[in-house]
């Protein structure tokens, strides 16, 4: 008996070492793979906002805008939200999609949309709204509220 214990503790002490590394290396690969992950839905949801800017600042300036580079980005970026964005942002995505080819002027739709992709991209909990998102990015209360009246803020 005292023989078979001998034998068997250094066995065991090997098995449960080993599966402890594999253990431990599974959980780095996964980690790492997150982390790729996180930063291509980043990347994704960067490339989106851009794309939004792009189109806004043109309206400010009145600049025109090449719509066929920005189909082709759409269709990039759209490839890329399939694949990486969250249910919640992926979802919002397709509501702001569906309104701008049904030819709403609601503009709240987007700032929907980039309140998911706070709430993906680390903050859960954001207190921000539709309104205090498209308050900042027009940079005047009484430019929001003329459009808010004009049925842009539905």
């Amino acid at each position: 008996m005292l023989v078979a214990f001998q034998i068997l503790t250094p066995i065991l002490v090997v098995i449960i070492g080993g599966v402890g590394w594999l253990y431990r290396h599974e959980k780095e690969r996964r980690r790492e793979v997150e982390k790729q992950l996180s930063q291509k839905k980043y990347d994704a949801y960067i490339k989106l906002m851009d794309l939004y800017f792009v189109l806004f600042k043109s309206v400010k300036t009145n600049k025109p805008v090449d719509y066929n580079k920005v189909g082709l980005q759409l269709i990039d970026i759209k490839k890329e939200l399939i694949i990486y964005a969250s249910d919640d942002v992926y979802k919002s995505f397709n509501d702001f999609l569906l309104s701008l080819t049904k030819g709403s002027k609601n503009i709240r739709i987007f700032a929907e949309l980039a309140i998911s992709i706070r709430r993906d991209m680390g903050q859960p909990n954001t207190n921000v709204t539709a309104e205090d998102i498209l308050i900042s990015i027009m940079q005047d209360q009484e430019e929001f509220e003329k459009l808010k009246q004009q049925g842009f803020f539905e």
